[in-house]
């Protein structure tokens, strides 16, 4: 028998109170399968959770805990590069007249709507507060041309994934206004606007679609921070501890930040090392050791510290969740569960029509660590 018990606020700590628990339960921990004893009153941390198990162990937690805040001791001491999601653009069918900047999902559907054969030059746009170091990547294309203001670019491999190609355009990016502009022939097979728009076509039909070309987000990559209009600006600090990197520059962030500090050990106890936030994983490192926390924001750390100050680096790694999305999907910016409905809006866009549940704002969620605690159990 066991009781398994959610705190489901992302923000808040709750506290749940069982009467006589501390006698029957204990509580179980599922990376160590290790049992500890509990009392009546059991304070669950945001977005955690509690499994207790019957056990004829069962006794009173006698064990004191003291909270220490370690949040101004750390400081962020390396970031990976930064990226911009371009998901709009302009399309022109005769390469000089170009149409009004647009969602991509909506330029794709039009044209699939039209059922659209031909050559189509694609235009994005993005500002530079000055020049820097830039990279610009998309997913593979058979491309008629690629330049970034009026120069050619060829792409090579991205060591990130094999479906998607990376050139260097440092040379090429100016102060102001830059143009990113492509030419492909875009085609689809027949079949593909009846099986997406026809009244009589089914389900199944719909499930056993591919699209023989399509319009793709760009984006750029580099050491920059994103401004509040997009533009973007050489990072010359580096950000603070915050487990909202979103608001701070970073709101297409994938990759790792660093965070370095001090964490002192009792002579007596044990040390939980506990860090506030969200993230996939953290690589704690200590005295030459290392231990990683995997969907999980705490863990015992005491083996690997020394009596007195330690020196500790924490790698967090973010998941792929504000590059790729879903942006622009409301009325809920972050919903339990996703399908292609809430990255293309498919059926909503043709006509020039904007779909009802689309947003031109960006919904990204929190990345980074809000509070560094440690828990001294004695």
């Amino acid at each position: 028998e066991f009781l398994f018990i959610k705190n489901t606020s992302y923000d808040e700590a709750s506290e749940v109170e069982i009467a006589g628990a501390e006698k029957e339960y204990r509580a179980l921990n599922l990376e160590t399968l290790e049992e500890s004893d509990i009392t009546d009153k059991i304070t669950i941390p945001a977005s955690d959770s509690v499994i207790l198990i019957k056990s004829d162990n069962a006794k009173r937690a006698n064990e004191s805990v003291t909270e220490v805040d370690h949040t101004a001791d750390f400081a962020v001491t390396n970031i990976t590069e930064n990226y911009l999601v371009m998901d709009y653009a302009q399309i022109s069918k005769d390469g000089k007249n170009f149409a009004a900047n647009r969602a991509i999902p909506g330029i794709f559907e039009d044209l699939l709507y039209e059922d659209y054969k031909g050559k189509i030059t694609v235009r994005q746009k993005f500002t530079l507060t000055e020049k820097m170091p830039l990279k610009l990547i998309m997913e593979r294309a058979d491309l008629l041309s690629a330049t970034v203001n009026g120069k050619t670019v060829k792409f090579g491999k991205n060591d990130y994934d094999v479906n998607f190609v990376e050139s260097d355009i440092t040379d090429f990016v100016k102060k102001g206004e830059n143009i990113f502009e492509y030419a492909i022939n875009f085609y689809q097979h027949d079949g593909v606007r009846f099986a997406l728009f026809d009244p009589l076509a089914t389900e199944s039909l719909r499930n056993c679609l591919y699209y023989d070309t399509s319009i793709e987000n760009a984006y750029l990559k580099g050491d920059f921070i994103v401004n509040k209009d997009y533009s973007l600006s050489k990072r010359t600090n580096l950000p603070p501890v915050t487990d909202k990197l979103c608001e701070n520059g970073y709101p297409f962030f994938k990759g790792e930040v660093t965070l370095s500090g001090k964490i002192a050990k009792p002579e007596n106890g044990k040390t939980i090392l506990d860090i506030r936030g969200r993230f996939m994983t953290a690589k704690v490192e200590v005295n030459g050791r290392e231990r990683l926390f995997t969907l999980d924001s705490k863990g015992d750390i005491t083996d690997m510290l020394k009596v007195g100050e330690n020196q500790v680096k924490i790698t967090l790694r973010s998941s792929m969740r504000n590059l790729f999305g879903p942006h622009h999907f409301k009325p809920i910016p972050e919903p339990m569960g996703v399908s292609p409905y809430n990255f293309e809006f498919r059926g909503g866009w043709y006509g020039g029509r904007v779909p009802n549940d689309y947003t031109d704002e960006y919904n990204c969620v929190p990345f980074g660590a809000g509070r560094i605690t440690v828990l001294i159990k004695k």
